[in-house]
């Protein structure tokens, strides 16, 4: 495919006046471990789980190379789980590949 026959992204962010950010989830996760990978990303008390954003990135990595070594690729539709820190490293993860 050359750039001009590749379709559109879709952009619709409802009835907000605010923009969307116009990049994508793993991009996002990257500028935000550049800017402050040493602070805590998420918290589950429930099950005594922290992870800076350093941390975060570098399970997002695993993820993504386990969904690139089952054959996940861009493109790809269908993962969903419950809410669990392995569930934001795996959705994040799928962000990567």
């Amino acid at each position: 495919m050359t750039p001009s026959s590749v379709a559109p992204l879709s952009y619709s962010h409802g009835t907000s006046t605010t923009p969307l950010l116009g990049e994508t989830i793993g991009r996002n996760l990257q500028r935000t471990v550049l800017a402050c990978g040493a602070r805590e990303a998420l918290v589950v008390r429930s099950q005594g789980f922290r992870a800076t954003y350093q941390e975060l990135w570098d399970a997002t990595g695993r993820a993504a190379r386990g969904l690139l070594a089952l054959g996940v690729k861009r493109g790809t539709r269908g993962i969903w789980r419950r809410w669990t820190p392995r569930a934001t490293s795996t959705s994040s993860g799928a962000s990567r590949t």
